[in-house]
């Protein structure tokens, strides 16, 4: 090999030995993982208010967007501020099951959470939308002995209340008397006829109303008193 060829391969040799090594580039950075936490509240009639947080593992703020379904279907969307959302959604009575879904983006990893509410009928005497009701009573105050009045019995509602329905009970309390007894109420007047009262004296008759479940009407009590008396001639 001729020496100049020699030389030049040397020389190419020992550059290559001597260059720097470059680092390699680095790697993207990882996304922060995060936690999602959300809560419902009943909010107003078939109204459900959703609290959703979006939390990262290392302190810091995520940002985006929350998307609520419940089952297969999105039923809201939310934008991310300071990691906080809320949003409220129509829906219909029944137990409801939302899954709040955080979808991340490049800083922050996706996460999601689940939450069940049950919603009541607008009215429902178990929840903030109860109507009262009163008691209405007629019957003949004074009677002679042996007589049995008939009681009337109708419920009243304060506002704009579906027809109440459940059961209306009465108890009877006099003179060696003691006697209940129970109707079914839909909205009409129950009439009641009460057993023979043969003693002087006044009686108590107390009318109490239970709702069925589910109503759109409260309970109420109502007494009223039947004197029994010998006529005077």
């Amino acid at each position: 090999m001729p020496r100049s060829v020699l030389a030049l391969v040397i020389s190419l040799t020992s550059l290559l030995l001597v260059a720097p090594v470059l680092p390699a580039q680095a790697a993207d950075v990882a996304a922060v993982p995060t936690t999602t936490t959300l809560t419902a509240r009943v909010t107003g009639p078939l109204q459900v208010t959703l609290d959703m947080e979006v939390r990262a593992e290392d302190g810091s703020v995520p940002t985006g967007s929350v998307e609520v379904r419940e089952g297969e279907d999105v039923v809201a969307t939310a934008v991310l501020t300071d990691g906080r959302a809320a949003t409220t959604v129509s829906t219909s009575v029944g137990e409801h099951t939302y899954v709040a879904t955080y979808v991340g983006d490049a800083a922050f990893q996706g996460s999601e959470s689940a939450t069940t509410v049950v919603v009541r009928h607008p009215y429902d005497c178990r929840g903030s939308f109860c109507q009262p009701t009163s008691l209405q009573i007629s019957s003949k105050r004074v009677v002679s002995p042996g007589a049995r009045p008939t009681l009337k019995v109708s419920v009243r509602i304060k506002g704009n209340a579906p027809a109440a329905t459940g059961r209306v009970a009465l108890r009877l309390q006099g003179p060696g008397t003691r006697w209940r007894v129970g109707r079914d109420y839909q909205d009409e007047t129950v009439k009641v006829r009460l057993p023979r009262l043969r003693k002087v004296g006044v009686y108590k008759v107390t009318v109490r109303f239970k709702p069925a479940p589910g109503s759109s009407t409260e309970a109420s009590v109502r007494s009223t008193r039947i004197l029994v008396q010998k006529r005077r001639h």
